[in-house]
């Protein structure tokens, strides 16, 4: 893959923005790789193909604007998901704590899974990172359900068998994360991947998200959990999707950013 010519003085192209910059007026979760965009955002910009990937997650998404990447998923059903709703996805790369760059338009093309001696040589930043969100996020149940009954069966459950334990509703929140990481790295559960290439780049959309964010001031921190008066109940946890893709948990601008130096197998530009 080519890398896609983006034409901008660097300090335009390479502005990068807060998500939640993006939330309050382009709208979505500032957590969601696929944010869904309510319809009053919609009725003014008409945009509703965003994606944000996070290198602890997606160490070959695209590092800079117009170049190919690699994307991983815990699910190999992602091209029929509802989020998936537009030719290109508007793709922005977490490159630093709270800073993320418009990377371009992009394609995505179904690749090969990771194999198991590819998914060995990732980073322990990005092994550890899948191993939690998979052992405690809503998207994880297929895989923690998978763990789950080869430990009980004591071989590879079949697709039947693990579509009856889904449909029990059991969540599976006894996997831990350490047996999502033997797992990963057995090849018991799979990374799916697409290949990524920019077609396109949306000048006028990047010139705007500068315009936007002069005066822009990020809100308060958000204080102390378990601190201040007692709580009289407990509030009351938003309830993930099961089909939600691979999101970022409410910290993960917070995280350090690991940024890949390569890697021998797979490589992305070809």
């Amino acid at each position: 893959m080519q890398v896609y010519p983006v034409n901008l003085d660097p300090e335009i192209r390479d502005f990068t923005v807060d998500r939640r910059f993006m939330s309050q007026f382009w709208g979505g979760n500032n957590q969601e790789t696929f944010p869904k965009i309510a319809q009053k955002f919609l009725d003014v910009h008409h945009m509703d193909d965003f994606m944000y990937l996070n290198l602890n997650m997606n160490p070959h998404a695209p590092q800079m604007p117009g170049a190919p990447g690699l994307f991983f998923s815990s699910r190999s059903n992602v091209g029929n998901a509802e989020w998936y709703r537009s030719e290109t996805q508007r793709v922005f790369s977490r490159i630093d704590s709270w800073k993320w760059q418009y990377m371009g338009q992009y394609k995505m093309e179904r690749a090969a899974p990771l194999t198991v001696e590819e998914w060995n040589r990732q980073h322990h930043v990005v092994v550890s990172t899948w191993a939690h969100k998979v052992s405690k996020s809503g998207y994880g149940t297929r895989c923690r359900a998978i763990v789950h009954l080869r430990h009980q069966l004591g071989r590879k459950p079949t697709k039947a068998e693990i579509g009856q334990a889904l449909q029990r509703g059991n969540q599976f929140k006894n996997v831990t994360k350490e047996q999502i990481t033997h797992a990963l790295r057995q090849g018991w559960l799979t990374l799916f991947v697409w290949k990524m290439k920019c077609v396109g780049y949306d000048v006028g959309f990047q010139h705007d998200l500068i315009e936007r964010s002069a005066g822009w001031v990020p809100p308060p921190p958000k204080p102390p959990k378990n601190q201040g008066t007692p709580r009289t109940g407990l509030k009351r946890k938003r309830k993930e999707p099961l089909d939600a893709v691979d999101s970022d948990d409410e910290s993960a601008d917070e995280e350090p950013v690991y940024i890949p130096k390569g890697t021998k197998t797979r490589p992305i530009v070809v």
